[in-house]
């Protein structure tokens, strides 16, 4: 009865696999086409000659920051050499009880100034309002500790500008990415928002704010995860370009249509992941109320950006976006299969629901069914060998492909040796840190179900 029982589990689990492996191929081949494009936009299309100037539309960015005495200036620095003139940047101090303020006060060269702003999101109190005497087109906000979605609403009520891009306080950007993500949500019609790539600043030489080697990190936690950015950026996040769009853009490095965000009442602080319940919201609003709507992504607008060192910073930073990604598929549970939301509703949020939420609940279950098949004996090693060959070894074809791709396109490592380093980091992530992450994810949908009526709100 019980091996019935287990052989019913692996069927269900293998047609599982096979229907994502499916719908994973689908999501490549359009990836990979769109790669290209934005490729030869990017390389033949003369966009940063063609936009350099003051003509264009001036854009805000915005920096949360929260006890980030040893990053922000060099945040501040690369976006100080972009190429794109017309920018304004707002730092809002979020009460950080390091250094933070007293380093920007000296390095800028503050001074106070009055604090006039129309507060369309409500906020936390701010506190100080300063201008920069080095700096004309800076200015950082001082405010009592609200969060970090309670930041960027600040940010959001202080700019004036048709376009704001949020920024995390440890990404550095590459002086054309702003000009490109500009271009992108310019040149296509009805984009609210397009998110850059993002690429791991761990094991890169750089001062000041400007990278002076790209590598690899050779400690194998942070090497292991650049691999997974790669696969991530250029596999799903394009792909679903061609379905709606994606409802994940990181914070670390999105532009925004500032009208859209003020539309939905700016960032929700009363959620583990603001910078994706944003976009889901935008998405929905724009459906509900039948106005067209593009949420992009261009893989040619790169920053650079701070991943965790250690398993325990992962482990927290995982378990975070996970619950994140529950908490907006719950809040919108109503646009799953819901033909009224378009292909975000019929294609994108199913494919987040059923691939990237279940996928750690399905995976784990495979592990615990095979390993107690094998306990009480007669395991189907045919089974348990297509099990392990969907489950792993697709992911590090996929890693691959995305490798080799980013390589030939805009191989932003520009070395081909991160082809051969990153096949061997893909090889150990699989038999290592994806289990650990299972294993994560899995916990976090549990915590998550036993604190959803207690949700707090999301700080830092």
């Amino acid at each position: 009865m019980l091996v019935d029982i287990l052989i019913h589990i692996e069927l269900f689990i293998l047609n599982y696999y096979a229907a994502s492996f499916i719908f994973s191929l689908i999501l490549i081949f359009f990836s990979f086409s769109k790669i290209f494009q934005y490729y030869y936009e990017e390389k033949e299309g003369n966009i940063h000659s063609f936009y350099k100037g003051k003509v264009l539309p001036p854009v805000t960015a915005i920096i949360p920051v929260y006890n980030e005495e040893n990053s922000i200036l060099d945040t501040i620095y690369a976006l100080l050499e972009s190429e794109y003139e017309n920018l304004k940047i707002i730092i809002v101090n979020d009460g950080s009880k390091d250094s933070t303020l007293g380093i920007l006060k000296q390095s800028l060269g503050l001074y106070e100034g009055v604090i006039i702003i129309q507060q369309k999101i409500k906020t936390s109190a701010i506190k100080t309002y300063y201008h920069s005497e080095k700096f004309p087109n800076l200015v950082v906000i001082d405010k009592d500790n609200g969060g970090k979605a309670d930041s960027l609403n600040v940010g959001l009520n202080a700019s004036d500008t048709p376009l704001v891009v949020t920024i995390d306080s440890d990404t550095l950007l590459e002086p054309k990415s702003l000009t490109t993500l500009v271009f992108s949500i310019l040149s296509r019609p009805n984009t609210l928002a397009v998110g850059g790539n993002l690429c791991v600043l761990n094991g890169c030489s750089y001062k000041s704010g400007k990278i002076i080697k790209k590598s690899i990190s050779n400690a194998p936690l942070t090497a292991m995860q650049t691999v997974d950015y790669i696969r991530v950026f250029l596999y799903s996040r394009i792909g679903l370009e061609s379905f709606g769009g994606p409802i994940i853009l990181s914070g670390a490095f999105t532009l925004f249509e500032r009208k859209a965000l003020i539309d939905v009442r700016g960032f929700e602080c009363n959620t583990v992941g603001e910078d994706m319940e944003v976009v889901v919201k935008l998405h929905e609003h724009m459906h509900r109320y039948n106005h067209p709507c593009r949420i992009g992504y261009s893989p040619a607008a790169t920053a650079w950006t701070e991943v965790p060192s250690t398993f325990a910073a992962l482990w927290k930073q995982r378990n975070r976006w996970h619950r994140a990604l529950i908490d907006s598929l719950w809040r919108y549970k109503h646009m799953i299969f819901n033909y009224k939301y378009g292909m975000t509703g019929l294609v994108v949020i199913p494919y987040y629901f059923f691939i990237e939420f279940l996928g750690s609940l399905v995976e784990i279950s495979g592990y615990l069914a095979f390993l107690l098949h094998a306990f009480i004996g007669d395991l189907n090693w045919y089974y348990f060998g297509m099990f392990i060959l969907l489950s792993l070894g697709f992911s590090f074809v996929l890693t691959f492909l995305s490798v080799g791709i980013n390589l030939i396109t805009f191989n932003n490592y520009e070395s081909v040796n991160v082809l051969f380093k990153s096949l061997f980091y893909s090889f150990l992530e699989q038999v290592t840190l994806r289990q650990y992450l299972v294993l994560c994810r899995v916990i976090a949908t549990f915590q998550y179900l036993l604190e959803k009526l207690d949700l707090k709100k999301s700080k830092w």
